[in-house]
């Protein structure tokens, strides 16, 4: 889902490929109704999520759309580019996926304008994230300004994030504090109030073997921006140390109790286990961690490799704080 409507990112079967659908087609109708008004009945009670943000990301992004009950027919009418419509009848919400998957986001780094760099970190799922940020250091250490890519990203382990943030400040940072309840449950029966867990205040140190990078850097977001990678942004952000530019990211802590009722694994209930709180205070478990500078992607700039809304306004910003 962009700014300007639904559009079909990936086609990975066979049987929909033949019937014409391809990538960068907006969805124009459900069985005869707006996409919006078929997923809001169809996908929406069966989401779990704790923001409205997060909730479009579950019904629109990835595989979202894709899903419903099993054995739906749908009637999709599909625009294409040149404002030309086709429609596929009868299509099971579950097609045989027998195409190549598109390749996951991979890590990357380039120089892109005025020695601004554009690093993409897609997760901080395990150490290939800080192995690739130290890979190519040296190489944003020479840069004057940097855009740091999260958008999309699900987060993973906060101790590969913690890395990277080592690398940009020149002083220690609060780290968050969060609160989760004790369970004891014979203290309820006794009458007694409910015991809540506090961490220890932390801080984080910079790195002391390397020159950290202390030039402006742009962090980007969306509501696909979950977890550790929201622990990170705030971090950041309460030290002041970037300016987010985008959309809200996701408002959870990544901290969920899972259960399946069904007996399959398919998770029917995700329930907040822990109360997380910025370094400066700013509640965003529910929320959402706000840009400075809000900016949503259209189908003119996601579909076209020249260009990016998100991008081109980090290198404004940018380009402002290069000139101070």
């Amino acid at each position: 889902m962009l700014a300007d409507g639904l559009y079909v990112n990936s086609v990975e079967s066979k049987e929909l490929a033949d019937a014409g659908m391809r990538r960068g087609q907006k969805i124009i109708a459900v069985n005869g109704e707006s996409p919006e008004a078929w997923a809001e009945r169809e996908l929406k009670p069966y989401v779990c999520s704790s923001t409205p943000q997060w909730t479009v990301h579950e019904m629109y992004d990835g595989y979202g759309f894709s899903r419903s009950r099993q054995g739906t027919v749908i009637d999709l009418s599909l625009e294409n580019p040149d404002g030309t419509r086709i429609e596929i009848p009868h299509k099971i919400a579950e097609p045989d996926w027998n195409l190549s998957s598109p390749s996951s986001p991979e890590f990357s780094f380039k120089v892109i304008s005025d020695n601004i760099g554009l690093l993409k970190i897609p997760d901080f799922q395990s150490s290939e994230t800080s192995d690739y940020f130290d890979k190519v250091f040296p190489e944003i250490s020479k840069t004057d300004g940097l855009i740091i890519d999260l958008r999309g990203n699900g987060g993973g382990n906060s101790y590969y994030a913690n890395h990277i943030a080592k690398h940009i400040i020149d002083k220690p940072i609060a780290e968050a504090i969060w609160t989760t309840r004790v369970y004891k449950p014979a203290f309820a029966s006794w009458g007694r109030e409910e015991e809540i867990y506090t961490s220890e205040p932390d801080s984080l140190a910079p790195v002391s073997d390397k020159t950290p990078y202390l030039k402006p850097i742009v962090l980007l977001t969306d509501r696909g921006t979950f977890s550790a990678a929201e622990d990170f942004t705030a971090l950041l952000k309460s030290a002041s140390r970037i300016t987010q530019i985008g959309t809200p990211t996701g408002g959870s802590t990544g901290n969920g109790v899972r259960d399946s009722l069904s007996g399959n694994g398919a998770i029917i209930a995700n329930i907040c286990s822990k109360h997380d709180l910025a370094p400066d205070g700013t509640e965003f478990v529910g929320i959402g961690l706000i840009p400075d500078i809000i900016v949503e992607e259209t189908s003119e700039s996601y579909f076209d490799p020249d260009s990016d809304d998100l991008i081109t306004q980090a290198l404004t910003h940018l380009k402002s704080k290069m000139a101070d």
